[in-house]
């Protein structure tokens, strides 16, 4: 609020006023006027601002303040053109500047405020404050070699090594344009060590970060494992797991182990931990359960195509680039090293210890309910490894069905497991039904627990029909419910990412009925005080759903590949009517559970598929998705928005993308500076990263341009008065008989979308930040134009199509790829 900043002498100007000011009378004038414009009271503040500039009309301070009005009222550029005259005029007045430098940040000219600190440093070159204020203007408009420049002045200034710790994150971010930058940091850290001047566990991290991408990831080691390290980093966990992913990185296996292992005896259930020493033991296989790469000490920035087609999921590690080598991926990938390992059976007995052990230890400490479930968990971690060598593929499925009898009425039981189940379908779809079927009848075989009035008896009969529904979800995913977009099976020809689940006539709709008869006998029995929470039988429901829209996905497959023949009416109906069904399940469960977020995204595609535009508006709603969701989560709703709806549920959901993209323009840049004055440098490193996934945003983009197209349409429905061949009194042409108001949208589009090929390059260097993870099994991705998302999944002629020529699989004909 402008209360912050309203004391101070008051602005000066070149322009000659009547009579100088009395400060503390002006003082008392602006008070009022402060508070109109900090509580939103625009036009009492305007008028309050009038009277003073009738008495005072060169006073900066009132033109700013009229300035920052106007641009709250909607009139922006009257509000520059004020704020721009004032800054013309050189303000010495820290007030004037720091209310100036509110109205440029509120509009985003991040360039003028930049120009406006560099004016008041180059006045009084010696003034640190200026020199700071400038500081923090490049940060807000990332201009790091300027950051550094000023960075290094403050320090020639004030001798204080936190503005060297400014100049050194500055450098990390020019190291991808600058590799020379990283060497001058690194030696800078170095010249800081010796004179003691990395005394907290920030400039430590940093200091670490410039070392590993500077190529010294050697010397970065010892700064973590050694007495600096160990003064400044006094949480024993968090320098293990740091410690060990330097030393993976260097290829250090014993090392990293050590490390690896010490973090166990502090956090018994870390998963990455457990997984990692197994990495070790059993250095030839591949995990399973993946799990992100380990963030390394004063973490990474995003490499150029992260998250992009090409690149998704990868971090950069250091300066060097990508090298295709196994070394360099399983580096980045957060493993020791891809190589030859010790003999076969030497690998496996040397991962049953390490499970024996991660186990025994965990059973000293209490077992799963003191530790956790994640010893537990690595039996079928290590059986999947063993199998990668040889071992018997039936053991992995004895460990899951262990495993399952263990803690199937844990809720977090099959999601557990999922890894496994996705893996043994890739490699064997034969084993996948085999373990299928298995745990269905582990399930049927299971005994009904007596029926003991009171407390002991309701919790039984809880605990089994968790177990049941467990086993159930399991199986499914196993591919008993038709399958996922996710896995593709190892008997089928179809690009990973891109297979498409499948029943038969009829299949679907038994396994249905047989899971809604499960959801609607556990119902009642999981029934909470809160009848909107989501329960386990919530999620018999959804497996019901998912095997009708697997045979619905069959039938349109069928009718696809007719080409027109006779049955392709016959097998379009049947996949309406499953999806019919699938939307009635969906229905019902969310009825009784609202707030489940699975069933509501399938019900929502289920009534995209089926057309109902505004159903699945319906349907989407409740979810609430804003704010950085907005980035992760609108392809669910752009192709309803686009694809049917009405147009307001397109502007309703660009504007909660636009107020994403206005609210990061104002904040990023905010937090990125505070984290400077407060010392927090990796939170500063952060959120330049945090700007640069939102600037290039893909779904940020789909949003502004399917709103300026909505604006368009409704503009050329709408008509308008015909704009003439000239505007009067300027002589400008016009294209003859287009109405004005259309103009207009045109001008607006036009805006739009320059903006977006200025911010990503024309898309070629686009975010792909959508969290596919999300999407319903029947609903692989679609990065083509979203109104076109439901017309190619009815098309597809197989699980997944590749067009002549093209290397990259396709969703559907309208695919981008």
């Amino acid at each position: 609020p402008l209360v912050w900043i309203r004391r101070g002498t008051m602005g000066k100007s070149t322009k000659p006023a009547a009579a100088p000011p009395d400060t503390i009378s002006l003082h008392r004038k602006l008070d009022p006027i402060y508070e109109c414009v900090d509580t939103g009271q625009n036009k009492a503040a305007l008028k309050l601002i009038g009277d003073l500039l009738k008495k005072y009309p060169t006073l900066q301070i009132a033109r700013v303040l009229k300035g920052i009005t106007l641009s709250r009222m909607g009139m922006e550029d009257q509000g520059m053109e004020l704020c721009e005259e004032v800054r013309a005029e050189g303000p010495a007045d820290d007030t004037v500047l720091n209310t100036l430098a509110l109205f440029y940040k509120n509009v985003g000219a991040a360039q003028q405020q930049v120009e406006m600190f560099e004016q008041a440093s180059e006045r009084d070159p010696r003034n640190a404050e200026h020199l700071t204020l400038l500081f923090q203007a490049y940060a807000r408009a990332y201009d790091f070699v300027k950051q550094q420049q000023c960075a290094m002045k403050l320090y020639r200034l004030t001798n204080n090594p936190k503005h060297v710790m400014w100049a050194i994150c500055a450098m990390l971010m020019q190291a991808d344009a600058n590799p020379t930058a990283l060497a001058l940091a690194a030696g800078m850290c170095s010249k800081l060590e010796a004179k003691g001047s990395i005394a907290d566990r920030e400039s430590l991290l940093v200091y670490a970060r410039v070392l590993r991408e500077s190529g010294q990831g050697e010397k970065a080691l010892e700064l973590l494992e050694g007495d600096l390290g160990e003064r400044l980093l006094p949480m024993a966990a968090e320098r293990a797991v740091l410690c060990a992913t330097q030393a993976a990185a260097l290829g250090k296996s014993d090392a990293a182990g050590k490390h690896w292992r010490a973090l166990l005896t502090h956090a018994p259930d870390d998963w990455a931990a457990m997984s990692r020493v197994l990495d070790i033991a059993m250095p030839t296989t591949r995990a399973a359960a993946a799990h992100k790469p380990q963030v390394p000490a004063g973490g990474t920035r995003m490499a150029a195509h992260s998250h992009s087609v090409g690149g998704a999921g990868f971090a950069k590690v250091s300066s060097e680039g990508f090298r295709s080598d196994d070394e360099t991926v399983a580096e980045l990938l957060g493993r020791v090293s891809v190589k030859d390992g010790p003999d076969r059976a030497e690998a496996i007995e040397r991962g049953r210890t390490v499970s024996a052990e991660v186990r025994a230890a965990a059973d000293a400490l209490g077992g799963a309910l003191e530790v956790g479930r994640g010893a537990y968990l690595l039996d079928a971690e290590f059986a999947w490894r063993a199998a990668q060598l040889g071992d018997p593929e039936s053991k992995v499925g004895d460990a899951m069905m262990t495993y399952w009898r263990d803690f199937g009425h844990w809720t977090s039981c099959a999601r557990d497991l999922r890894p496994y189940c996705d893996a043994i379908r890739r490699t064997n779809a034969r084993a996948a039904r085999e373990f299928s079927d298995r745990f269905v009848d582990a399930a049927s075989a299971m005994p009904e627990p007596e029926r003991v009035v009171g407390g002991d008896g309701a919790k039984e009969a809880r605990r089994h029909l968790r177990r049941v529904i467990a086993a159930h979800a399991i199986a499914s995913q196993l591919g008993r419910c038709g399958g996922s977009w996710r896995v593709t099976p190892g008997d089928r020809d179809a690009p990973f990412g891109l297979a498409r689940p499948s029943l038969g006539r009829g299949e679907g709709r038994g396994r249905a009925a047989a899971a809604m008869e499960l959801y609607r006998r556990s119902k009642s029995t999981f029934a909470g005080p809160d009848p909107r929470e989501p329960t386990p039988a919530d999620t018999a429901a959804l497996l019901a759903m998912q095997a009708l829209c697997a045979e619905a996905t069959g039938h349109a497959a069928v009718a696809a590949r007719g080409g027109g023949g006779e049955g392709v009416d016959g097998s379009l109906r049947e996949a309406a009517m499953s999806l019919l069904a699938a939307a009635a399940v969906a229905e019902e469960g969310v009825a009784a559970s609202p707030n489940h977020a699975e069933l509501r995204l399938g019900l929502t595609s289920v009534y995209a598929l089926l057309g109902a535009a505004t159903a699945a508006r319906d349907a989407f709603a409740p979810l609430d998705v804003k704010n950085i969701q907005m980035d992760s989560m609108i392809h669910h709703v752009l192709p309803i928005a686009e694809g049917g709806a009405t147009p307001q549920v397109t502007f309703r959901v660009t504007r909660f993308a636009d107020n994403l993209r206005d609210e990061a323009r104002r904040d990023v840049p905010d937090g990125c500076v505070k984290a400077y004055e407060n010392g927090i440098y990796t939170k500063a490193l952060e959120f330049v990263d945090f700007h640069e996934r939102l600037r290039a945003s893909h779904s940020l983009a789909a949003a502004t341009v399917a709103r300026v197209r909505a604006t368009l349409r409704e503009t050329s429905c709408g008509g308008g008065v015909t704009v003439r061949e000239t505007r009067e009194g300027k002589g400008q042409p016009v294209y003859a008989g287009v109405p004005g108001p259309v103009m207009g949208a045109l001008d607006a589009a036009a805006k739009a979308c320059q903006g977006l090929l200025t911010h990503t390059s024309g898309m070629a260097n686009a975010r792909y930040n959508e969290d596919l993870g999300t999407n319903p099994v029947w609903h692989p991705p679609h990065h083509g134009a979203s109104a076109l998302a439901v017309p190619d999944w009815w098309t597809v002629t197989s699980r997944a199509d590749l067009p002549p020529g093209c290397a990259v699989a396709v969703a559907g004909a309208h695919d981008a790829g």
